[in-house]
């Protein structure tokens, strides 16, 4: 009897020993790691960063350059953010700065221009919104509220006078898109409120337009 219980019990331990061997052989192993697509870390980085930053691809960064070197000379400068709200369509602000030299006066009696040589900054915020129906045409708008001297006579003594001015411009002009991202504008500009105290020269103003 007692032999017997010796006998079943190495049997029970052995059958047990082959099961806990059994059950560890079958166990789920560790997924082998799967091997990264070349770049993806690169990717992932470049998204991290920005996710971080807040940058949208939606946003085109730019500005815009005009210049007139006739006998009244300005040059036009004014950096740029606008944002992709279609392939077509697009919308921004920015800040102006111009430089402006005049030859002539406004005589407030007469109603003439007068002789008068004088310089003077512009500056000031812009909006804007244009739309590109076909791949290389353009219509735009944009409206501007400039800081700049006014130039009077009376009685032949010249006379500046500083003032904010608004301009309304419409623009028509030539779109190349550059990439996926990029954009080429030549246009030429209206001022529909161009008056003798207008900030800009003349009522029509080319324009170029740099964005990427």
């Amino acid at each position: 009897m007692k032999k017997l219980f010796i006998i079943l019990s190495l049997t029970f331990s052995i059958i047990n020993l082959g099961q806990a061997q059994e059950n560890e052989r079958f166990k789920t192993k560790p997924q082998k790691i799967s091997e990264k697509t070349p770049g993806a870390d690169e990717d992932s980085e470049n998204e991290s960063v920005k996710n971080r930053f807040g940058i949208s691809d939606r946003l085109i960064f730019g500005g815009n350059l005009s210049f007139n070197f006739g006998t009244n000379k300005f040059i036009y400068i004014a950096p740029t953010v606008a944002y992709k709200i279609s392939e077509e369509l697009f919308a921004g602000g920015g800040f102006i700065y111009q430089y402006s030299s005049f030859t002539t006066a406004y005589n407030t009696v007469t109603n003439t221009f007068e002789p008068f040589e004088y310089e003077i900054s512009v500056y000031g915020p812009k909006a804007f919104a244009f739309y590109s129906p076909i791949e290389i045409l353009y219509f735009g708008t944009q409206v501007e509220y400039l800081n700049h001297d006014v130039a009077t006579s009376l009685f032949g003594v010249g006379e500046l006078t500083k003032q904010w001015t608004t301009v309304l411009f419409l623009e028509v002009g030539y779109l190349q898109k550059i990439g996926t991202r990029g954009l080429v504008q030549f246009g030429i500009k209206y001022n529909v409120l161009h008056d003798y105290d207008s900030p800009y020269n003349g009522a029509f103003v080319p324009s170029i337009g740099v964005f990427f």
